[in-house]
């Protein structure tokens, strides 16, 4: 008899463990754990989402804290409690630099009491378009040396359907830019813009230069391409007092 209450005790407390297994808040993001705006223009200078969050569980689903990866994204919860089956919403909005094009892709935590993982990760993404698309995000001088011409190139696309001038281009420390084509670009055509400057000796080192480009655009009236690269010393040169080694 005594075996016998015994047992009936052992699996009345496996029921138990087995219940509490199972009785748990479960977060799910509705809809998925990505947001894709897809190819947002220029002009969209805020981005806005709704996004459902639902507690897929048996338990109440606590939400400690929702952490955006940057600073350019805001994410309130409406409400951060929610019984079993119920939604809530994030309000997201991000910020678009004048600067960003390209796919930029950013990320919102949420973290709760949801079992079997107390975190989950939002990714938002949109891909920027601007009025003229640079191919890259700066145009790159290599093997640069001293009193030796250095060049880059970049090419600028005409996204819209209507044609744009390049109305000005101002260069900074020593370089020139140079237009190859017609400065007004057809529609969904390129114009190669080129960088290039012959480094002086005090220009060894990191260098960071900008063109400053004018255009037509009611909208991208200005913007700014960087321009880097790594000076070195020519090959056999005597090194100046300020990089000798002393």
């Amino acid at each position: 008899m005594k075996y016998f209450q015994i047992a009936l005790l052992l699996l009345a407390l496996s029921v138990v463990q087995v219940l509490q297994a199972y009785a748990q808040a479960h977060l799910t993001v509705v809809g998925g754990n990505r947001y894709d705006w897809g190819r947002i223009h220029q002009t969209d200078t805020t981005l806005t989402a709704k996004i459902g969050i639902k507690n897929a569980g048996n338990q109440q689903l606590l939400i400690h804290a929702v952490r955006p990866a940057c600073g350019c994204t805001s994410a309130p919860i409406e409400k951060s409690a929610l019984r079993p089956g119920e939604t809530t919403y994030l309000n997201i909005t991000l910020a678009v630099s004048t600067g960003a094009f390209g796919v930029m892709n950013k990320t919102v935590t949420i973290e709760s009491n949801s079992a079997p993982t107390s975190t989950e990760t939002v990714s938002l993404i949109a891909d920027i378009i601007k009025p003229l698309q640079p191919s890259a995000h700066f145009i790159a001088l290599p093997l640069m040396v001293v009193g030796k011409r250095a060049s880059g190139s970049i090419s600028l696309l005409n996204t819209t359907d209507k044609a744009i001038e390049i109305t000005g281009v101002q260069a900074k420390q020593g370089m020139t830019i140079r237009c190859h084509g017609d400065r007004k670009i057809k529609s969904h055509q390129r114009l190669t813009i080129t960088a290039e400057t012959i480094p002086s000796q005090s220009q060894i080192g990191y260098l960071h230069s900008q063109a400053i480009i004018s255009t037509s655009h009611p909208v991208q009236k200005i913007f700014v391409l960087n321009i880097y690269g790594d000076v070195k010393e020519a090959i056999g040169s005597i090194p100046s007092k300020s990089h000798a080694i002393k």
